[in-house]
């Protein structure tokens, strides 16, 4: 009776390198994701802390600073909480027309002296106690220049982990980035609950964050330049060069070749496109047929990420846990509870794949707030900690759960990857201004539609729109498991030269047209 292959002899066959791409550094591909990753940490620190900002700047006692009653008023409140948003926005739609221009280490060293000049303004503001008429103005102009820097470094970080990864590992490290904005807003709620009590402790969280941005700046200006945008702009020595932070010597003449080869079909497409104006380079991308499976894939996967209320079940969330009298703890168990989650898509990314964590975490989102829906019949806010609230927090956590399994980390990792060289740039610009718009637009409406609607019909909707977006995967995304970007581009350009729609995917969700890619890999026959 044949029992199969020993333990040792399917773990040497797991752990031996089936293509150069999996023979790399681990101290390069550490640093690769170390530094451009400590954008999204600070980007979640932000969110984390924003909320001992707001309380302690309207608290007479607690804010240090003359304007206190000024920064209690509800639309100054508004005001601090979406400037760095708002921010990330504009900084989103800057980076439009520049990105390609920059490259994707520039844009993470702009990004890092923005935070730290953000962060360093608004600190001053409250420092510096000079009225309320400049005090006030540096926090919320600070916060909003630190937003602009998270607009370049939440749109440099994918960019360049995806272009400097190995193909086995991109999938992991791309969402290992939204992991870092997680322990990001932990670490944000754990600095709340520590200086709640500290007179101006607020001002204390913005030197934190200038002081992790100069690690930040310091780190990405050790780094090398993305190979893949080196070979763009001609530079194949360059390229070379920079492939040997990550993979070993052996492999580099294979792996660049690989690049170069690709990069060399589009160069002459892609240049001058730098001087384009915004609006040029938007027609050229989104007019473009050729472009449309890409961006239906991408912006859909990020759009969905959004209008599925993530953003406000968080919000409410906390909400109820005030309402059963236990809000700072239990914002350091949610923190922690979506940290383990994002660890586990992180995991599971490219043992699974993108889609079947899409598919499981949609699925349990969907059905979590479909149970929510249900549970706030007849809800009663007050009476603390009572079964109808386990209920709820229950399922809202399930929820969280399921998006940081699936939408949180997985929608990064799509549009680093499916967009092609020539106008990775511009399309995750693109992506990068739907996500933080639609999280405003989302973030508005929502209370407004719970006071229209009520909360039972608010999150059967959402339910719903969580049901389609299976579909949506179904039928528009293709896994990407295992495949270089090269690979990727390859897969869209050959199947869907011809069509604005990708091709009909077959009878089993699980199963995806790459797979041939995949096996031909696995299987040794591919030539590198």
């Amino acid at each position: 009776m044949d029992d199969g292959p020993d333990l040792a002899s399917a773990t040497r066959d797991y752990l031996l390198p089936k293509s150069p791409q999996e023979s790399y550094k681990a101290l390069g591909v550490l640093s690769i994701f170390i530094f451009p990753s400590l954008g999204g940490l600070l980007f979640g620190f932000d969110i984390g802390a924003t909320s001992l900002v707001v309380k302690q700047l309207g608290d007479g006692d607690m804010s240090s600073v003359s304007w206190s009653d000024t920064a209690d008023e509800k639309i100054v409140q508004s005001a601090l909480t979406s400037a760095s948003v708002a921010g990330a926005f504009l900084g989103s739609v800057i980076v439009f027309p520049v990105a390609d221009a920059l490259g994707r280490r520039r844009e993470l060293m702009i990004g890092a002296v923005l935070y730290m000049l953000g962060a360093t303004l608004a600190a001053v503001g409250g420092f510096v106690d000079a009225g309320v008429g400049v005090g006030l103005s540096a926090v919320l102009i600070g916060r909003l220049i630190y937003g602009v820097g998270i607009g370049f470094s939440m749109h440099g970080a994918p960019s360049y982990i995806s272009e400097m990864a190995p193909a086995g590992l991109r999938g992991s490290l791309v969402a290992g980035k939204e992991g870092m904005i997680v322990l990001g807003v932990l670490l944000g709620n754990v600095m709340g609950v520590v200086l709640e009590n500290t007179e101006g402790g607020w001002r204390y969280t913005y030197l934190m964050l200038a002081a992790l941005a100069v690690a930040m700046l310091l780190g990405c200006a050790r780094l090398p330049p993305s190979p893949r945008w080196l070979a763009l702009n001609g530079d194949d020595e360059g390229a070379a060069k920079a492939l040997r932070t990550v993979f070993h010597e052996d492999v580099i003449e294979a792996v660049t070749l690989e690049i170069i080869d690709q990069v060399n079909a589009m160069r002459d497409g892609s240049r001058g496109a730098e001087e384009e104006g915004f609006i040029t380079q938007m027609k050229r991308l989104v007019m473009s047929p050729r472009y449309h499976p890409q961006l239906i894939c991408g912006i859909g996967v990020v759009a969905l990420q959004q209008i599925t209320a993530q953003p406000s079940v968080l919000y409410y969330t906390a909400s109820i846990f005030d309402d059963a009298g236990i809000g700072s703890e239990a914002n350091l168990l949610t923190g922690g509870f979506k940290l383990v989650a994002t660890i586990c898509s992180v995991v599971f990314v490219e043992r699974m794949g993108r889609k079947q964590l899409l598919y499981v975490g949609n699925t349990i989102m969907s059905v979590a707030l479909l149970a929510v829906s249900f549970a706030f019949i007849n809800y009663d806010k007050d009476g603390g900690l009572n079964a109808q609230k386990i209920v709820i927090l229950t399922c809202l956590l399930a929820y969280i759960g399921g998006y940081q399994v699936g939408f949180g980390p997985v929608a990064w990792t799509l549009i680093s990857e499916v967009f092609p060289l020539e106008v990775r740039g511009q399309a995750v610009a693109l992506a990068v201004q739907v996500n933080f718009f639609l999280n405003l637009v989302v973030t508005f409406l929502f209370l407004i539609e719970l006071d229209a609607i009520g909360s039972t019909l608010t999150f059967a909707v959402f339910a719903g729109i969580l049901a389609g977006s299976v579909f949506f995967v179904y039928k528009y995304v293709p896994e990407t498991k295992g495949l270089t970007l090269e690979e990727i581009e390859t897969f869209f350009f050959e199947k869907n030269a011809h069509s604005i729609l990708p091709p009909t995917l077959p009878a089993d969700p699980f199963d995806n047209e790459t797979e041939p890619l995949q096996k031909e890999r696995t299987s040794g026959q591919r030539t590198w």
